[in-house]
């Protein structure tokens, strides 16, 4: 759990693990894309990214230009306020 300014957010194991993959970010931090972040495609993968955007910490855009739609994900600013401390130094 961490309280942000405006209200308290509450995360399970999954969810701040998920937080973590996100914010260490493929080419760069806080984004990439899902295909890439999430390698597994499982489905509790896929209900597990849900529920972060469903808490406003993650947004995500279907890309339809290339030969296959891909979907762009990251972070709000809320998720990377809430993000789990030690991402950045490889510690989760």
């Amino acid at each position: 759990m961490k309280n942000t300014n405006t209200h308290t957010v509450t995360l399970t194991k999954l969810e701040a693990a998920a937080l973590s993959v996100i914010a260490s970010g493929m080419d760069e931090p806080n984004c990439g894309w899902y295909h890439e972040l999430f390698t597994t495609k499982s489905h509790t993968d896929r209900a597990v990214f849900g529920s972060l955007v469903k808490k406003g910490l993650a947004k995500t855009f279907r890309d339809l230009d290339g030969p296959e739609p891909c979907d762009w994900i990251e972070l709000t600013p809320l998720g990377e306020s809430v993000c789990p401390e030690g991402v950045w130094e490889g510690r989760l």
